[in-house]
């Protein structure tokens, strides 16, 4: 599995803030330019998006619509977790996670 994930805590595309990581052994350490972290457990809403990365907007349009259907609630961040190297493997596969709360 390809292990890549980007954490949006925000989706303002002028000025985005973002966390990019990629699994790695425990214990890793880090310098003043990398951390180590983890990704916080709890309760997410997901799905996985089959397509070009440019149009998964439809993605996040669908777990918006499901989370508002179920009456639940976003902290305001997503997790984008990158299944395949879609080079190598196309079409991209995206599993998407958006915490509630």
């Amino acid at each position: 599995v390809y292990k890549r994930q980007v954490i949006y805590y925000n989706m303002d595309m002028s000025n985005l803030d973002i966390k990019v990581g990629f699994e790695a052994p425990t214990g890793l350490a880090g310098n003043a330019d990398i951390q180590p972290g983890t990704i916080p457990a709890g309760r997410v809403v997901s799905m996985v998006y089959t397509g070009p990365y440019e149009e998964c907007g439809s993605a996040y349009e669908a777990i918006t619509k499901w989370m508002k259907d179920n009456n639940l609630t976003g902290n305001g961040t997503a997790i984008e977790f990158y299944l395949n190297d879609p080079r190598v493997d196309p079409p991209a596969q995206t599993r998407i996670e958006m915490p509630i709360m």
